[in-house]
């Protein structure tokens, strides 16, 4: 999720209105598989609580930019690239987050199992429980093919 963060800040901010640095998820062209796995490679041999703590920090950047969202930009239809498993299409930014924020989760749920001993995290388990999250996972495993339990 860190190094995806890091290619959504440059899309978020051009769409906040900033001038847009290019190389991001929003940039025609960009691969986001591509940028992901060379990202990980980059990564390759971190510790996971320093994977984690990079994560965070961009998160709050990331949502800084999305704080700046006016509703008229939520309203704005945008360019979702697609990716190896879903193809590109036009939608509402708003659309576009609400079903991100699902995708999020679901990333969550595949890291604790790597990392069992973190699922009763109280912030992590809090999250999970939400009964919006609960079902956004399971609308995203839906999605993809995958079952509750995968």
């Amino acid at each position: 999720m860190a190094t995806l963060d890091a290619a959504y800040i440059g899309w978020f901010s051009a769409l906040a209105g900033d001038a847009d640095p290019g190389n991001h998820r929003g940039s025609p062209g960009f691969d986001v598989d591509q940028f992901n796995e060379s990202a990980v490679g980059e990564r390759r041999g971190r510790s996971v609580d320093d994977t984690l703590d990079e994560g965070a920090r961009l998160r709050r950047r990331l949502i800084a930019a999305i704080d700046r969202f006016s509703d008229a930009r939520l309203d704005r239809t945008i360019r979702f690239g697609g990716d190896r498993k879903r193809p590109p299409v036009d939608l509402a930014l708003g659309q576009f987050l609400a079903g991100w924020a699902g995708h999020d989760a679901i990333h969550v749920a595949d890291m604790l199992k790597a990392l069992p001993e973190r699922r009763n995290a109280p912030e992590i388990a809090a999250s999970l429980d939400r009964p919006d999250v609960a079902l956004a996972l399971s609308a995203c495993q839906k999605a993809m093919g995958l079952s509750a339990a995968a």
